[in-house]
C-alpha cells in the first residue's frame, strides 16, 4: 500500500519505499537496534526503531528536496541519495558489530518471516486497521497529487500539506511491515502493478487489492524458500528480489517506449 501511495505521489510507476529512503531508513535504525540494544531490550523495541528510522529518513529527504515547495522529481532524486547513504551506514555498523547480533541483523535485512508468530499478525493487523480510516480520508488527496502542481494549486488544493500527510501515511504503513518482516525489496513496486491489472482505478479498492497482492507475494516467496531448497530455509526476500529485478527492468524498458 505504501508503494501505491508513493507511485501516485511522485507520479512515477517505478516509485517504491526503497526509492525514497523509507526502507533504508528503517533498515539502518533496525541494524543499530539489533547490534547495540537487542541484548538489553529484546526484540520488542524493533518495530518502534524501524518506524522511527523510516520517519527520520523521509523527513531528511523532504527537507533536502525543499526549494519553494517539493516537486516529485526532486523528491525521487534526493530519496535515491539518502537511501544510498543509509545503506552505507548499515553496512558500516554491521562490520563493527558483535558477531552474535550481526547474524540476526543479516537475516532481518534479507527479509524473512521465519519465526513470525500470530502475535506479529495481530500487531500488524491492528496497526493496519488503525490507519484504514486515514486511507479513506486521504484517498481524494491522492487523486489531486497526480495532477500538475500548478493545476492542483489552481483548483484550491493545499498540495504541500497533502504531500506531507501522504508521505507520513506511507511511512507508517511501510515501517510497520518492514519492522515485522524485514526489508523485502520490490514488494512495494510489484504489488501495485499486479493490483492495477485486477481492479479498477478507484484508489481505496486498489489499495486493499495491493495489500492482498503484497501479502500473497511474500507468502509464495516464503513457501518457495522453505520447500524448494529443503533442508535449507532461505529468506523470502531473496526470491522477491529475484522476481523484482527483471520486473523493474521491464518497467524501465516499457517507459522508454
Amino acid at each position: 500500500m505504501a508503494g501505491l501511495i508513493l507511485q501516485c505521489l511522485v507520479r512515477n510507476p517505478l516509485a517504491s519505499p526503497d526509492l525514497l529512503g523509507i526502507s533504508s531508513g528503517a533498515s539502518a535504525a533496525a541494524v543499530i537496534y539489533l547490534s547495540f540494544f537487542s541484548l538489553t531490550f529484546g526484540s520488542a523495541g524493533l518495530p518502534v526503531a524501524a518506524i522511527a528510522g523510516a520517519a527520520v529518513a523521509v523527513a531528511a529527504v523532504y527537507i533536502l528536496s525543499w526549494h519553494r515547495g517539493v516537486s516529485p522529481l526532486r523528491l525521487v532524486l534526493t530519496g535515491v541519495g539518502v537511501s544510498a547513504l543509509l545503506t552505507a551506514v548499515s553496512t558500516f555498523i554491521l562490520v563493527f558489530s558483535p558477531l552474535t547480533t550481526t547474524l540476526s541483523a543479516y537475516v532481518w535485512l534479507a527479509g524473512s518471516v521465519y519465526g513470525a508468530t500470530w502475535q506479529d499478525v495481530r500487531d500488524l493487523g491492528i496497526w493496519w486497521l488503525g490507519y484504514l480510516p486515514a486511507l479513506f480520508l486521504l484517498s481524494r488527496h491522492v487523486v489531486v497529487q497526480q495532477l500538475d502542481d500548478g493545476l492542483a494549486t489552481g483548483i484550491g488544493a493545499r498540495v504541500q500539506m497533502q504531500r506531507v500527510m501522504l508521505l507520513l501515511l506511507s511511512v507508517a504503513l511501510a515501517g510497520a511491515a518492514i519492522a515485522h518482516g524485514g526489508t523485502m525489496a520490490f514488494v512495494g513496486l510489484i504489488a501495485p502493478h499486479i493490483a492495477r491489472q485486477l481492479m479498477g482505478p478507484g484508489f481505496v479498492g486498489l489499495s486493499i487489492m495491493t495489500a492482498l497482492c503484497g501479502a500473497v507475494l511474500v507468502m509464495l516467496a516464503d513457501i518457495v524458500g522453505r520447500v524448494v531448497f529443503l533442508p535449507a530455509d532461505l529468506p523470502a526476500g531473496i526470491f522477491v528480489a529475484a522476481l523484482g529485478t527483471p520486473f523493474f527492468l521491464w518497467l524501465l524498458i516499457r517507459q522508454r517506449h
